[in-house]
């Protein structure tokens, strides 16, 4: 950005006393600065300030418009040192959420502050998701944790019934598997937060993909005696096949877990307006209006209890979101409580994509 417009000079009031001229140079190093600024004189009013100030609304007219920021540099202006405040300011416009900026002050010579603003709202809120992910990741662990060394505890008490034994050691293992499902969905996270998805895609079968998904839960699915059907036509696809056979296996896990027995989970696949979709629908549960916004966030349950007995995490749909942005698609849900669900991904078709016109029907079991 050029420095006539990275630039804005205001006019100085006429009582001001005249103040040394800004040098050129400087004002080039504060226009290559990240963030915004701005240069007070010793009336505390803007003689000089980067474009994005007033975009802030921290900047009104010439003067400040938090009475905190503007003590900030009537300080330094008294001590002669810098300062540093963090500020919520606006939201209340418009239901607008604040922002939360940091100052920093340095002092000049005449009088002069010069006030740097750096907009550190995303950060904040990245800040807050990672310690509430902290907070729930520990809340998870705890309850298999604690269940563990309860039941530890119970079968060390010698002389114990035969079938309370087992029965006890049948809910450690249970416990066991949560947790071992939890770690390994955290590892699953972990991973696609640390790598490029793309690194490793090439152009594979949608076909195969969902076979393979398939065949992973299928032994879940005869153990409720649910029916997974596959709409498999003729597709490729550019993406890394691995994590698409993740995201497919944990939509198969959800509408298996949330199904009633004896009922049918369908995949299907199709191309359409330059996407290919990959769906899975269940006539299951169904999820309640005011629960959907929420459904792919970490940890969310629609049904806590029945989700913890079946094992879940509540990482997956998380994980399948995160899949789906990586790939450049996305994730959407419809649901009618009662009736079932129907999850759709949708990824960009390229290049070597196609369907034939015969999909392919199989049942399992």
């Amino acid at each position: 950005m050029g420095l006539r417009t990275r630039l804005r000079r205001t006019s100085p009031a006429p009582e001001s006393p005249p103040a040394a001229p800004v040098r050129r140079e400087s004002l080039a190093l504060l226009a290559s600065l990240p963030g915004e600024w701005v240069l007070f004189d010793p009336h505390d009013r803007a003689s000089m300030n980067s474009d994005g100030m007033h975009d802030l609304g921290l900047l009104q007219g010439e003067r400040l418009a938090s009475a905190e920021a503007g003590e900030l540099v009537q300080r330094t202006r008294s001590d002669g040192r810098s300062h540093v405040l963090e500020l919520a300011i606006g939201g209340v416009a418009f239901g607008a959420p604040p922002r939360l900026v940091s100052l920093r002050s340095a002092p000049l010579e005449d009088g002069r502050v010069l006030l740097f603003v750096d907009d550190i709202s995303a950060a904040s809120r990245v800040d807050a998701m990672r310690r509430e992910f902290i907070v729930n990741v520990s809340d998870e662990l705890q309850a298999p944790v604690a269940a563990l060394l309860q039941l530890a505890d119970a079968m060390s008490v010698p002389g114990g019934d035969p079938e309370s034994l087992a029965g006890h050691a049948s809910r450690m293992e249970a416990e066991a598997n949560r947790l071992s499902a939890l770690v390994g969905d955290l590892t699953d996270l972990s991973r696609l937060q640390a790598s490029d998805s793309m690194d490793h895609a090439r152009f594979v079968s949608v076909r195969d993909l969902i076979f393979e998904a398939v065949d992973s839960v299928s032994a879940a699915a005869r153990e409720r005696a649910i029916v997974v059907e596959r709409e498999v036509p003729d597709l490729r696809l550019f993406a890394n096949g691995e994590q698409l056979v993740t995201a497919i296996r944990n939509l198969l896990t959800n509408a298996i877990a949330y199904s009633a027995r004896g009922t049918t989970v369908t995949v299907s696949a199709q191309l359409q307006d330059g996407y290919v979709g990959i769906s899975v629908e269940d006539q299951g549960m169904g999820i309640p209006p005011d629960q959907i916004e929420r459904i792919f966030d970490r940890f969310h349950r629609v049904d806590d209890t029945r989700s913890r007995n079946a094992g879940g995490t509540g990482l997956g749909l998380a994980i399948v979101q995160h899949i789906c942005l990586a790939h450049g698609g996305e994730v959407t849900v419809e649901s009618t409580v009662g009736r079932g669900s129907m999850f759709t991904m949708r990824f960009p078709a390229r290049g070597r994509t196609r369907e034939s016109s015969a999909p392919e029907w199989k049942e399992v079991p």
